[in-house]
């Protein structure tokens, strides 16, 4: 009797070829889905002000977030993860950043408005 050994060769390609290309399906979406939400990150550093305030953390969120675009679209997913996590969390940063400088501006303007009061 023969041992059906090439049976179980071709059934085991077949599913680690198919456990792969979920894999790669997944990595795709998981990646694009990253890019988009790091470019929404850095429409609204751009749209609360960072391009003043938080100039050089924003540049950084922008060069990785093309970067990341650029490795989207050569498949190179994982690199792709990563530089969009990397423009996200520069996005915020600049974010962060302005709040923190307007939040400090409106202290100074309060004190100011105090000070004046006070002699008045």
């Amino acid at each position: 009797m023969k041992k059906p050994t090439g049976y179980f060769a071709v059934a085991f390609c077949v599913l680690f070829t198919g456990c792969a290309g979920l894999n790669a399906r997944k990595e795709a979406k998981t990646a694009s889905q990253n890019v988009a939400a790091a470019e929404a990150s850095v429409k609204a550093a751009k749209q609360g002000g960072a391009t003043a305030c938080a100039a050089m953390e924003l540049k950084l969120a922008e060069s990785d977030l093309k970067l990341a675009k650029s490795n989207l679209g050569k498949k190179a997913y994982s690199l792709a993860l990563t530089l969009a996590k990397s423009a996200d969390s520069n996005a915020a940063a600049a974010a962060k950043k302005c709040e923190a400088a307007k939040r400090k501006e409106a202290e100074t303007r309060n004190k100011t408005k105090k000070n004046r009061n006070t002699y008045d």
